[in-house]
């Protein structure tokens, strides 16, 4: 067992969660570089590719740990990982496509200023849990990870709650009749989460809130007329909004005008066809190789279950005849009762000696068993070896009821001549008995 399956046996059967990062450690370059190239650069993609593939080993691990070789399946994994990802990203982008087909801007250059409100409005509407997740992911500028973490959720998790989130932002603007994707509105999220504070301002809040908890619930009107903002100030933070405001609505514009290209996606999929079809080439051929390897293998297994059967078929027979030679053989004039025939296989004459013109004899003897079987036959005498051979292959195929001595079958010797005679080919049985 390799360094990688030894690592991922202890991490399933112990527990060992460091035998698990060695291995990550060792292999991550491997996975993350067939990711990164699979999906042509995106690094970003090719972190969650690497990260999905090694959650994927960690929960196989009692399916793998036995592999002799860890670094194949990696590879594969991690390129199928990589295409998945690639047509769920496609798949988004059409979707967002389709939207925005069917569901242009209302007023494409109206600033985002005067829809804060109903932005503002819907957000305040939607559940806790999806106006949380949107908060760390726009107004805190936090990654899926931090997002996930802060939420107590895998990255994965967080990722789909902020979508989802997202889509429901959308849906309650889009009853408001303002239309947008849901990349623009993560867009505008972003750019109008907050304005540049006037300097000062988070001091004296600061302040007056110590100010009024350490004054008791009793000073709370002393405290509102306390946090009270100079003129100045306040006409620097309308100004500040202002200019916050103008920048989503440019942000917005912009990304309407990088989404236009999403129009050119049908061509951009027709080039991609001619991959697909090799790709379902090359699953068709995996799929006729998979099917070639389980015939091979259920032919294995018939021919060992074939040679059990014809192994356990020699031992009985042996342990027949080891127990038919152990008991006594009489000689027919001993018998009550003497074997008869039931079947008798006429020898064939050698072709040979047919063509010659010769003729002679075989003298065969043989055992006629208990069970009325034919062993231990020999050639006692033959004028020619091959009519010695000729008759034993036949009278070793002959079969008999057994003899009988006291009311009981036994093992009976006898002796046969066989003649070989060009006028008389075509013998039968009762010539010899």
């Amino acid at each position: 067992m390799n360094e990688d399956s030894e690592r991922l046996r202890r991490f399933h059967e112990q527990g060992d969660s460091a035998a698990l990062a060695e291995l990550v450690q060792g292999r991550v370059g491997l996975v993350y570089g067939v990711a990164l190239r699979s999906l042509a650069g995106d690094t970003q993609a090719a972190q969650d590719v690497a990260q999905h593939v090694f959650i994927d080993l960690a929960r196989k691990a009692g399916d793998l740990k036995h592999r002799p070789v860890l670094a194949g399946w990696l590879c594969r994994s991690a390129h199928l990982a990589a295409l998945a990802w690639r047509r769920a990203e496609q798949r988004r982008k059409q979707r967002e496509h389709d939207y925005a087909m069917e569901n242009p801007p209302s007023t494409p250059d109206t600033p985002w200023e005067n829809l804060r409100p109903e932005l503002d409005q819907a957000l305040a509407e939607l559940d806790e849990k999806d106006r949380d997740a949107l908060a760390l992911r726009f107004f805190d500028h936090c990654a899926h990870a931090e997002v996930g973490a802060r939420l107590q959720v895998s990255e994965n998790a967080a990722r789909m709650r902020v979508d989802r989130a997202l889509d429901k932002l959308r849906e309650r603007l889009a009853r408001r009749g303002i239309h947008s994707t849901a990349a623009a509105l993560g867009v505008a999220l972003t750019s109008t989460a907050g304005f540049a504070a006037p300097a000062g301002l988070a001091a004296t809040i600061s302040a007056a809130a110590a100010a009024h908890v350490s004054a008791g619930a009793g000073a709370g009107l002393l405290w509102w007329g306390g946090l009270k903002l100079p003129l100045a100030g306040t006409a620097a933070l309308v100004s500040v909004g202002t200019v916050g405001l103008w920048w989503a609505a440019r942000t917005e514009a912009r990304l309407l005008d990088e989404l236009g290209p999403l129009r050119d996606q049908p061509a951009a999929i027709a080039t991609l066809r001619p991959q697909i079809a090799q790709l379902a080439a090359q699953h068709t051929e995996w799929l006729q190789l998979k099917a070639g390897q389980e015939d091979w293998e259920r032919l294995q297994a018939e021919v060992a279950a074939a040679q059990r059967k014809e192994a356990e078929a020699q031992r009985a027979e042996q342990a027949r005849a080891a127990k038919a030679s152990a008991e006594p053989v009489y000689s027919i004039r001993e018998l009550d009762r003497p074997p008869k025939p039931t079947g008798q296989r006429t020898p064939v004459y050698p072709a040979n000696l047919r063509r010659a013109g010769m003729t002679g004899e075989a003298v065969i003897s043989f055992v006629v068993g208990a069970d009325g079987a034919i062993r231990q036959g020999e050639v006692v005498s033959s004028t020619h070896a091959e009519f010695g051979e000729a008759a034993l292959q036949a009278v070793q195929q002959w079969t008999f009821t057994p003899g009988q001595k006291a009311g009981l079958p036994v093992n009976v010797r006898m002796r046969v001549p066989i003649v070989f005679s060009i006028s008389r080919d075509g013998l039968g049985p009762q010539n010899w008995f």
